[in-house]
Formats: structure tokens, sequence, C-alpha cells
């Protein structure tokens, strides 16, 4: 029973304070002017007098990783020399080779002993090559079905069918 009376004791007392809050939301407040927010700022005073901030900073604190002080170490300051000139690079010239003109036939291969021979037009001379021979400044190098890899004068290019 006792339970009862302070449930109900505690019903009345919460009632009470949400009918005051209410009556303040209602009444009082419909009752005041409302004032705009502009009337109430000042304008800001600009002063020309202001002074920077001047400070420094001493870090001669503890370290926390070493539980020491560390002090700045003053050394001895290293001259720098003067700029020196910029060295000039000089391009190398690439000249131009003047390749012949190169078609790869196709592939010749010998069945008994498994050598492979290539047919390679030079300027409209047709030529059977193997990896290593050598025509008016061209060496073959590599054959596969479908492409020749060739060298002339220390170039290479991979010339396909």
């Amino acid at each position: 029973m006792k339970n009862k009376k302070m449930t109900y004791l505690l019903l009345v007392l919460v009632s009470i304070i949400w009918g005051i809050i209410f009556y303040r939301l209602v009444f009082v407040s419909s009752s005041e002017p409302v004032l705009s927010v502009n009337e109430h700022i000042l304008p800001l005073k600009q002063t020309s007098n202001s002074v920077p901030d001047s400070f420094s900073i001493f870090a001669n604190y503890r370290d926390p990783f070493l539980n020491k002080v560390v002090y700045a170490q003053v050394g001895n300051k290293i001259k720098v020399p003067p700029t020196a000139t910029p060295v000039i690079k000089t391009e190398k010239v690439i000249i131009q080779l003047k390749w012949p003109t190169l078609t790869y036939g196709g592939i010749i291969k010998n069945q008994k002993s498994g050598k492979q021979f290539a047919m390679v037009n030079i300027n409209g001379q047709e030529n059977i090559m193997k990896v290593g021979d050598t025509v008016s400044g061209i060496q073959l190098l590599k054959v596969n079905m479908e492409s020749i890899e060739v060298s002339f004068e220390k170039e290479k290019r991979v010339v396909s069918k």
C-alpha cells in the first residue's frame, strides 16, 4: 500500500511540473514582445593601435620517452659556398639511321635437323637467313612465327609479317 501512495504522489508532482511548463510556453512567451537580433548587435570598433604578439617558444621541456630534458644544441653554422655555375648538359645528337626496306615473308623449318630459316626481303631482294646471319648490314637475331628481330648498326627492330 505504501508504494501506491508514493506513486500517486509522484504522479501529482509530475503533472504540476508539466502544467507550469505549458503555462510558461503559452501565456508568458506570447505576451512579451519579440526582439529582433539586429537591434542587439553593437558595431565593432576598429583599433589602429594593434600591437603584434611577440613571443618565443622555449622547447626545453622533458622528453617523455627519454625521461630527461633535451636542450637545443647550438652548433657551428655551416657556411654555404656561393652557388656554382650550372653545368650545361650537352644533348647527344641522335643520328637517324636510314633503314633498308624490310619485309618478313615467313619461317622455314627443317623437320630433320630442327633448324629455322627466315625469308626476309631486304630492299626488294629475297634472302633466306638463319639466326646470326648478316646480309647488307642487317643481322638476324630472333625468329618467331609472326615476327623477326633484326639489328642494323647497333639498333634493333622487330619486323612482323
